[in-house]
C-alpha cells in the first residue's frame, strides 16, 4: 500500500522526535537535520528506516565473487 504525502509527513516528524529528541512543536519540515543535532549516520539511518516503512527494500541474494 502506498503512502500519502501526509503520512510520510508524519513517520518524518515521529522519526525526528524519537532520534533527535526534540518536541514535536520545533520540527519544521524545512529545517536541515543538522540543525536537529542529526549526523551522516543519523540521515543513513533515517533512509533505510524509510525505506523500510515505505517496503522499498528488497532483500536479495549477495552479489557473489568469482575467483
Amino acid at each position: 500500500m502506498s503512502k500519502n504525502y501526509q503520512e510520510i509527513e508524519t513517520w518524518i516528524v515521529q522519526w525526528l522526535v524519537e532520534t533527535a529528541g526534540v518536541s514535536e512543536d520545533s520540527i519544521a519540515l524545512d529545517i536541515p537535520f543538522a540543525d536537529f543535532g542529526l549526523d551522516s549516520v543519523d540521515a543513513t539511518d533515517f533512509s533505510y528506516d524509510l525505506e523500510e516503512w515505505l517496503s522499498l527494500i528488497h532483500i536479495s541474494e549477495p552479489t557473489r565473487r568469482t575467483p
